[in-house]
């Protein structure tokens, strides 16, 4: 219902138009009910320089009499009754040039609701077609071509196109091409020379070996959707599904997915980029123009670069995400000596992931901003890979990237680079885990490093101001002194790259007790702490913001343990008898001494054996009970203190 409802419209849109043609032009309209008649008589019926609408019943048209169809000094516009059901095919027959239509500079026509099959074009030129249109206004919409594909062009520099047109304002929309994957020598798809062209909601499945070629200037595509579905094509047979050699170009609300090759390319003056979603693709784009925009993009899985830039100038790439992209998510041209890098780039509020080194860069003027890059990988600059002058970086974040060289940020020969208002977090590497400077020169300011240094190779030149870095609080010792004495724990504070941080506050915890000490000229803080239960001693050093000069440095913790704390020592010193009544009466005397560092005391049992107890004197210990022949007694004991015990027994 729907279907219909949208070619009423259409062919009310096509009746409109023609009533308010100027009196010269005539319009007329013939019905082809049945596939007995023709769409070359009909074409011929309709007078040299009038309007005619074809209307098509469902059925397949075919034959000599349906192809081949030549246009001069004619407006055609061929209706379908049904898109599925109203089939034009040319059988794959080698009909004399091989064209469908072919329509003169002074002819127009306009395709509505049909399906076409079973087309080639010759390859003996290059503007060889299955729709070859010379004329303006060329309109193709609500139509199906399948099983249709240009042949090999004669020579490489000969392209063949399933659709080729060099007539201005060529429209395009609301259709789907199928290619059967027969990818034989340079051929496109559809190429367009004409000015003001349009592609808009566009579905094509395995394109030809050059999709959508334009060159035509103010040249937009929109709304579509490409992907390669043939698991053996490799780049030699698929090269740029859309590609634009011109200027003024929109290319908007595309999804590219599973090509080996780059499947946008373009180059020219004053193009828009946006909305772009790329999956699994080898590159997404591959440009060399200037004045261009790069918006509000999607680039995940690819085997190469998500765009590479070889040239150009004046660049915005904004608000995109980079993903899973194995070879950069942004390649401006740093490999090779041949490269031509463009200048003046910018790079704003984007988002690089898990890619391998997000950025490349060979060109001056570079400007990265609010962006985020993390968990990405590399050999020299996980984030960034810099060699040119004027690289700035403002606002953003680098954190949990990886690399062999400048977790975060390889800065190379002759570059020069500004940092400001960033952050550094976490960022690892074999040298500079956040920067790897090399024979260069580099300013920071404002920023904040996190667990991460500034390694500088050969005359590598930094200079920072008011940078914010992150301290590691080592715990130097942690031992008790001998016979359970005190506890003393020393803790070092350093700042990037091994800087003393002198002067800065540190905060002993252990359980609720807090003990402060500042670090010395050597950034050490030294602590002291009496125990006062056994076992194990859990502890935590604690740093607080500090800021010398201009820098400021943050506040760390670190957490640790003594295994086995002892507390006061208790020795027996003496266990000795004596007789004083030869075979009556004795004295036993039993000494301990403290020799910890606090107060204890301790349990004795004394066995009197078959002895009694006639008199006991104690000295810092007491009574606790007397069983069976058993004496308990209890010292308790200060620091330095000894226990004495006297028992006058008699057998």
């Amino acid at each position: 219902m729907k279907n219909k409802i949208k070619i009423s419209m259409i062919v009310l849109i096509v009746c409109c138009l023609l009533i308010f043609t100027t009196n010269t032009i005539n319009a007329s309209e013939i019905s082809i009910n049945s596939t007995n008649g023709t769409l070359k008589d009909s074409i011929n019926n309709i007078t040299a320089g009038d309007e005619g609408i074809i209307k098509l019943a469902a059925g397949t048209y075919k034959g000599e009499n349906n192809v081949n169809l030549t246009i001069n000094n004619k407006k055609i516009i061929i209706i379908g009754n049904s898109r599925d059901k109203t089939i034009i095919d040319g059988e794959g027959a080698n009909w004399n040039s091989n064209w469908l239509f072919n329509v003169s500079s002074t002819g127009s026509l306009s395709l509505i609701n049909i399906t076409l099959k079973g087309f080639t074009s010759s390859g003996a030129l290059t503007d060889s077609a299955a729709i070859r249109n010379e004329g303006d206004n060329l309109y193709i919409s609500g139509v199906t071509i399948k099983e249709s594909y240009p042949q090999k062009g004669a020579t490489n520099n000969i392209k063949p196109a399933l659709i080729w047109n060099s007539g201005d304002k060529l429209l395009i929309e609301n259709s789907l091409i199928i290619s059967p994957g027969i990818f034989e020598g340079p051929s496109r798809t559809i190429y367009n020379e004409g000015q003001f062209g349009t592609i808009d909601n566009i579905t094509i499945y395995n394109p030809n070996r050059y999709g959508i070629d334009n060159v035509g200037n103010y040249f937009t595509i929109k709304n579509s959707f490409l992907s390669e579905t043939n698991p053996l094509a490799i780049s030699s047979m698929v090269c740029c599904p859309i590609q634009s050699d011109a200027n003024h170009t929109l290319i908007t609300n595309i999804t590219v997915s599973n090509f080996p090759c780059c499947p946008i390319a373009f180059d020219g003056n004053n193009i828009t980029v946006s909305y772009i979603k790329s999956y699994n693709n080898s590159e997404t784009i591959s440009m060399a123009a200037s004045n261009v925009r790069i918006l509000h993009s999607y680039f995940e899985g690819g085997r190469d670069s998500g765009i590479s830039i070889n040239g150009g100038y004046n660049i915005l790439i904004e608000n995109s995400t980079f993903k899973n992209c194995e070879d950069s998510g942004i390649n401006n041209a740093p490999s090779a000596a041949a490269d031509n890098p463009a200048y003046n780039v910018t790079v704003k509020d984007c988002v690089f992931q898990s890619s391998t080194r997000a950025i490349k860069n060979a060109g001056d003027n570079f400007t990265l901003l609010n962006s985020n890059f993390t968990k990405n990988t590399g050999d020299y600059g996980a984030g960034v890979y810099n060699r040119a002058k004027n690289f700035l970086i403002d606002n953003c974040i680098f954190k949990d990237n990886y690399a062999d060289n400048g977790g975060a940020i390889y800065q190379d020969e002759n570059g020069t680079m500004n940092i400001k208002n960033s952050k550094f977090l976490n960022n690892k590497a074999e040298y500079g885990s956040g920067i790897y400077l090399e024979n260069s020169e580099i300013n920071i300011s404002k920023s904040e490093f996190i667990d991460n240094n500034i390694y500088k190779g050969t005359k590598g030149v930094y200079k920072e101001d008011s940078n914010s870095y992150s301290t590691n609080l080592l715990i130097l010792t942690a031992f008790q002194a001998i016979n359970g004495g005190k506890v003393t724990i020393k803790a070092k504070s350093a700042g990037i790259n091994g800087a003393i941080v002198s002067g800065q506050s540190i905060t002993l915890k252990i359980g609720k007790i807090s003990i402060n000490s500042k670090t010395d000229s050597n950034g050490i803080a030294t602590f002291t702490y009496t125990p006062t239960s056994t076992g194990k001693l859990n502890f935590q050093v604690l740093s607080s913001d500090i800021k010398l000069v201009s820098t400021q440095y943050k506040k760390a913790s670190n957490s640790s343990y003594i295994a086995d704390v002892k507390l006061a020592i208790l020795k027996q010193i003496s266990d000795e008898t004596k007789t004083i009544k030869k075979g009556k009466t004795y004295t036993k005397t039993i000494q301990w001494k403290n020799t910890g560092n606090i107060a204890g005391s301790k349990v004795v049992t004394i066995d009197l054996k078959k002895y009694k107890l006639i008199h006991a004197s104690y000295k810092f210990a007491k009574k606790v009970s007397l069983k069976n022949g058993k004496l308990t007694v209890k010292f308790n004991l200060n620091k330095g203190s000894t226990g004495k015990v006297i028992l006058t027994l008699k057998k």
